[in-house]
């Protein structure tokens, strides 16, 4: 085992000389590994929200919560987590806080306080491919090559007034509805939306992956 250096010792004893350089070394990989994608960042997580939000409302809380990650699943009003750990967690009414995450990997965890509400830490859906596509390319002209300039419109669509049905979506682009149909069965397909039923509608949202891409 190796031994602490005369740092590690200092930072485990609270040495004020020792924190300063941590504090700098993170805010160095912040700048460098983070700043550049946080918008990206923002806007994945908070469709990621809104995306639970929706199948909660339109499939239920045990549906939602089984389609966090594949290694959640919902039985008979249990949320059973494959963990490295055993460990049974009483909410006791003190409810459940989600917290969507860029860095959860590769699965989900969870921070529990004494006498505080337990979080669960889960992945988002990304595409780190589709990250650095898009930091790297002009977004009007690479997102229009990329789908093509009807599907680009649609996406944009969708992603102004999500969550929007195909009829609206017809009339926004100026296509017919079995056009619309066709388009945004390739872009659910690709992984950039996501539909969902609703009193007989087909309602349609950008994915967290959509997002990644528009965020260029």
């Amino acid at each position: 085992m190796a031994r602490p250096t005369s740092w590690t010792t200092d930072l485990a004893d609270g040495r004020s000389e020792a924190l300063h350089r941590l504090g700098d070394a993170l805010e160095a990989y912040h700048a460098v590994a983070i700043e550049p994608f946080w918008d990206v960042i923002r806007r994945v997580a908070g469709a990621d929200r809104e995306r639970r939000a929706a199948t909660a409302i339109t499939e239920g809380t045990g549906a939602m919560l089984t389609t966090l990650h594949p290694d959640v699943r919902w039985d008979d009003s249990v949320l059973k987590v494959a963990y490295p750990v055993d460990q049974d967690v009483h909410l006791d009414g003190q409810g459940l806080t989600l917290v969507p995450s860029f860095f959860c990997l590769p699965g989900p965890i969870t921070l529990l306080r004494q006498n505080e509400q337990p979080i669960l830490v889960y992945p988002v859906d990304r595409d780190l491919e589709s990250l650095a596509t898009v930091g790297h390319a002009r977004f009007g002209q690479g997102l229009t090559a990329l789908l093509g300039r009807t599907r680009a419109r649609v996406l944009h669509a969708i992603a102004a007034a999500a969550p929007v049905t195909t009829s609206d979506l017809a009339r926004e682009v100026g296509v017919s509805v079995a056009g619309i149909s066709q388009h945004t069965s390739v872009l659910r397909g690709a992984g950039l939306i996501t539909t969902v039923r609703d009193r007989g509608f087909a309602r349609h949202r950008v994915s967290p992956r959509g997002e990644a891409l528009l965020s260029g």
